[in-house]
């Protein structure tokens, strides 16, 4: 890859002096790596602590806690968007976060960050060291969470992906119950309806259904996410209904991001991939919902999001003969998060919250999903 020309290529290189607090916390840190690291070494991949080297030599030079902290600041704006929000969570001005990025650039020798009057662009090259950077940060601080006074204490800041609509409907609450349970803890949840790798974007644990997984990411099934697939009766009228899902094929339908225009069903000869015309889509199942009440198309729906409609007579059930592919709701979390009490407590919340579901059916409660591997994380 063509790296760009520093934004400051023409200045003078210096260092910028972390204040005394930074430097104090830092310097502590980096004294015990030396005696932590050749442990946590063996469960960690190798090429994780290679950079983690790379980057901080493990001295106590001024350089190397400069190092870590441009780190910070760069992975906070490329989060945020802004320096200015950057400084604000990070509890310095602006400037500084301004001449720590310059700094970064120059140690790097590339350009990281483009500035407009439409906001901020990270670069090609930013972009692809951008993971990396998460890894080599996440990695230095679960080095030191992992030796707390009291390792069993539920304490600490929890950054959780979630999607929109189950969290909304559902989850909402049981975040609220946690915060409840455990005072000294505190969250950030993210509403995100894509998939995520949680390694690579800085989440502690990332909730989602899609059937995806990510290397050094446990994968913890929560509880089956039932699908239908559903219209309005008037949709029907003057249209036959479809008797298998090749007929789809026919048909407006409503997306989401879940099957977007590949809807999956099960038969007796195996799974069905239709490919379907999306009139209308959306990342939101509640969207989804009122198009299919107003008899715009056929929509794939989540079961607690169509089971009262369905009860009413507002929408109607189609294919039955042809159940959609199971999915599951899942928290994906980094494996070197596991060691953090608060997370793996927050993971059996999860479980034991979800263990049954509002929306699950008897059969999807007792039938056992073979694609989804239990994983034991205590």
């Amino acid at each position: 890859m063509q790296q760009l020309r520093p934004l400051h290529a023409s200045a003078k290189k210096s260092s910028i002096e972390p204040s005394a607090a930074e430097y104090v916390i830092k310097r502590d840190q980096l004294s015990h790596c030396r005696t932590i690291v050749v442990e946590r070494i063996r469960g960690t991949k190798k090429a994780a602590h290679s950079e983690l080297r790379a980057i901080c030599s493990f001295s106590l030079s001024g350089q190397t806690v400069n190092n870590l902290l441009n780190l910070n600041a760069f992975l906070r704006v490329a989060r945020l968007g802004s320096f200015s929000s950057a400084a604000r969570e990070l509890g310095a001005a602006p400037s500084v976060i301004t001449k720590r990025i310059t700094q970064l650039e120059m140690a790097l020798g590339t350009r990281l960050i483009i500035r407009s009057t439409r906001g901020l662009t990270l670069t090609p090259a930013a972009e692809a060291l951008l993971p990396r950077f998460v890894r080599v940060v996440a990695e230095f601080d679960e080095l030191f969470k992992g030796v707390a006074p009291d390792e069993r204490r539920i304490e600490g800041n929890l950054r959780i992906k979630s999607p929109t609509t189950v969290t909304t409907e559902f989850l909402s609450s049981a975040f609220a119950d946690f915060l409840q349970l455990h005072a000294s803890v505190n969250l950030e949840i993210v509403l995100v309806d894509r998939s995520v790798n949680p390694l690579e974007e800085g989440f502690d644990c990332a909730i989602g259904a899609l059937p995806v997984s990510y290397p050094n990411v446990i994968d913890v099934p929560l509880c089956p996410y039932e699908l239908v697939a559903c219209c309005a009766p008037s949709y029907l009228r003057g249209r036959p209904e479809p008797q298998h899902p090749t007929e789809l094929v026919d048909y407006e339908c409503l997306t989401t991001s879940l099957f977007r225009t590949s809807w999956l069903f099960e038969s007796s000869l195996g799974t069905l991939s239709i490919e379907v015309h999306s009139r209308l889509h959306s990342s939101d199942g509640r969207v989804m919902r009122e198009a299919a009440r107003r008899g715009l198309g056929i929509a794939v729906l989540a079961r607690y999001l169509a089971d009262e409609d369905i009860r009413l007579g507002r929408l109607i059930p189609l294919l039955p003969e042809f159940p959609l592919v199971r999915h599951w709701l899942k928290a994906l979390v980094p494996r070197m998060k596991m060691t953090r009490p608060v997370v793996r407590e927050f993971v059996t919340f999860l479980e034991c919250r979800l263990r049954n579901p509002p929306w699950a059916t008897e059969t999807a409660a007792a039938t056992p999903d073979p694609m989804v591997a239990v994983t034991h994380h205590s």
